[in-house]
C-alpha cells in the first residue's frame, strides 16, 4: 500500500485524500459538476519496492484502483505512473462509466511497461507512484470516491530472465500460418517485445485448429507490421490458416559471468538461486520455470512437471518440493 496521499494540478479538489492510504471503506472523494475534471489524486511511497534487488530487471507493472460514483456518469481523466514524482509513459484511462457501488479496475500487466523504462532505483523512489482524476460526462453534480490505488511490480532476479506470457494470439487467420516445410508463423497482438528469443520453449494453447497447439522452440523472433511475430516448427504438416489462443514461454534463462563452456543439452545443477516466488506475487498466479532440483512450494500449489501434474497438498505446509531423476518443473501455481 502507498505511504503518501498527495494532489496535484488544477480541477476539482480531492477531499479526505488519506483515506487512500488504507483501502478501507472510506475512500478519498470530489464533487464534479458537469462536464468538469478532478485534480490528480496521487498515491505514492511504496516501500514493500525496496526489496527488489538492485540489479533486477522490472518486467511488468499493474496498477489496481477501487472507485464509485453515487450517480451519473463518471469515468477516467487520467490513470498515469509517476517516475521521480512527474507523469510518463501511457495513459491508461478508461472510458468506462465508474460503477454505483464500489469495484475494482485492473490497469497494465505483467509484461506491460506503460510505454517507458524502469530501473529497480526508480521504482523504489519514494515519489514512484500512480496518480488518478475522475472527469463528469454530463448531467448535474455527482461525487467521485476512490479509496484503493495498489501497484504490483513483476521483475527478475539479476542475471535471471524469467518466463512470460501467456501472450494473445492474433484470430484466424492471420493467426498462425504454417508454410510447405512445416514452419509457422505465430503473430500476436502484443505491440512490445519480449525477452523471447530463438531456443526458446514455447507452448500454444486455445488455437482454433489443434494441430497448431502443443510445446514447440522458438525459430525467430521479430516485431512485423507494428506486431509481436515468432516463428517455430511443427512436426504436423498441411495445417490451414488459423488463429487465437495463446502462447507462453516457460523458459527461464540464467546469465552466467564466467561462460563455463556447456554444448546445448548439457543438464545443470542449479543452488543458491534467489528466486523469492511468495514476493509481489499472487493467489491463483501461474510462475513459469524450468528447473531441476528442490522448489519451494506452500499446501495447496499445483505443479506442472515433464512426468505429469500434482499438488503440494501431498506435502507438508512450506515443504520443498524434490524432483527426483530428470523430472522438470515447467509450471508451478501458487494458491
Amino acid at each position: 500500500m502507498p505511504s503518501v496521499a498527495a494532489q496535484s494540478g488544477a480541477g476539482s479538489v480531492w477531499q479526505t485524500i488519506n483515506n487512500i492510504l488504507s483501502g478501507g471503506s472510506a475512500s478519498a472523494y470530489v464533487s464534479l459538476a458537469s462536464g468538469a475534471t478532478s485534480a490528480m489524486l496521487q498515491a505514492k511511497g511504496f516501500a514493500a519496492f525496496q526489496a527488489i534487488p538492485d540489479g533486477a530487471t522490472i518486467a511488468g507493472i499493474v496498477v489496481t484502483d477501487r472507485r464509485h460514483t453515487d450517480s451519473g456518469t463518471v469515468i477516467d481523466s487520467t490513470l498515469q505512473l509517476l517516475k521521480a514524482g512527474n507523469p510518463v509513459g501511457t495513459n491508461k484511462a478508461s472510458g468506462a462509466a465508474w460503477p454505483t457501488s464500489g469495484a475494482y479496475a485492473t490497469y497494465g500487466s505483467a509484461i506491460d511497461l506503460w510505454g517507458t523504462t524502469w530501473s529497480p532505483a526508480e521504482i523504489k523512489d519514494p515519489n514512484f507512484g500512480v496518480q488518478l482524476a475522475a472527469h463528469r460526462t454530463a448531467g448535474g453534480t455527482a461525487k467521485a470516491y476512490a479509496n484503493f490505488l495498489e501497484i504490483t511490480v513483476y521483475y527478475s532476479p539479476a542475471g535471471v530472465q524469467m518466463a512470460f506470457g501467456p501472450l494473445t494470439i492474433t484470430a484466424g487467420p492471420t493467426g498462425l500460418t504454417e508454410d510447405a516445410n512445416n514452419i509457422v508463423t505465430c503473430k500476436t497482438t502484443s505491440l512490445t517485445q519480449p525477452a523471447m528469443q530463438p531456443g526458446d520453449t514455447i507452448v500454444i494453447a486455445g488455437a482454433s485448429d489443434a494441430g497448431y497447439n502443443g510445446t514447440f522452440i522458438v525459430r525467430s523472433v521479430a516485431i512485423v507490421g507494428g506486431f509481436f511475430t515468432f516463428t517455430y516448427f511443427n512436426p504436423t504438416g498441411g495445417l490451414a490458416a488459423s488463429g487465437g489462443g495463446t502462447a507462453t514461454c516457460t523458459n527461464v534463462l540464467v546469465i552466467v559471468t564466467s561462460p563455463p563452456g556447456y554444448t546445448a543439452g548439457n543438464s545443470v545443477i542449479l543452488s543458491g538461486v534467489d528466486h523469492q516466488p511468495d514476493i509481489f506475487h499472487r493467489p491463483d498466479e501461474l510462475h513459469r520455470c524450468r528447473s531441476f532440483g528442490q522448489w519451494h512450494g506452500r499446501a495447496g500449489d499445483q505443479y506442472l512437471t515433464s512426468s505429469g501434474v500434482f499438488s503440494s497438498d501431498r506435502y507438508l505446509p512450506d515443504r520443498d518440493v524434490l524432483l527426483s531423476g530428470r523430472q522438470e518443473l515447467l509450471v508451478h501455481q501458487r494458491r
